[in-house]
């Protein structure tokens, strides 16, 4: 990841100074587990676990505890998930990767104006980072204000979060979400 990345950055630098034109990469990634409505969070618990297990990058080890405690608040287990997040990042700094940060965030150790606005200065940081990164920060936001009982605020998430992507893939979508 982190050697495509780079290249993938030394490309865009380059396509910025006129040196080279822009290229199509297709890149192999890890399998994604995604859970819908019904969806098996067992399953999805099990496949996280095993990555946070084989994960060697501490941002990939963020972000695979992060989704344990998504999918740990889902199952109605939120409380000891953030609990046991809390003691796990206990003493970790923020203001690190955004990864480091989103785990932060989701163990209750910084308030939502301290995670996006780092979130906004990872953005300022890594230019190259597209809206997802907003997507699964207002994700997130929506997932930590339903695990705190507030359903009308994480509604006002998920919509930002369908808005921002609607956005990035079809500005039409975006249209008829503000309109509806």
């Amino acid at each position: 990841y982190d050697e495509a990345r780079a290249l993938q950055r030394e490309r865009v630098d380059a396509v910025a100074a006129g040196t080279a034109s822009p290229v199509l990469w297709l890149l192999e990634h890890p399998d994604v587990v995604t859970v819908g409505r019904g969806g098996d969070f067992e399953e999805a618990r099990h496949r996280y676990e095993e990555e946070l297990a084989q994960a060697s990058l501490d941002t990939t080890r963020d972000i695979m505890r992060v989704r344990l405690w998504i999918v740990a608040v889902k199952q109605g287990k939120g409380k000891q998930a953030t609990e046991d997040l809390a003691k796990t990042y206990k003493g970790v700094q923020e203001g690190l990767a955004f990864e480091t940060n989103s785990a932060l965030f989701a163990a209750g150790l910084i308030d939502r104006k301290a995670y996006a606005t780092s979130v906004d200065k990872f953005m300022a940081a890594e230019p190259y980072s597209s809206t997802y990164t907003w997507v699964h920060a207002f994700h997130l936001m929506g997932i930590r204000s339903l695990h705190e009982g507030n359903k009308p605020d994480a509604l006002r998430m998920f919509e930002a979060c369908l808005k921002r992507e609607a956005r990035e893939r079809m500005p039409w979508i975006a249209s008829r979400i503000e309109t509806e």
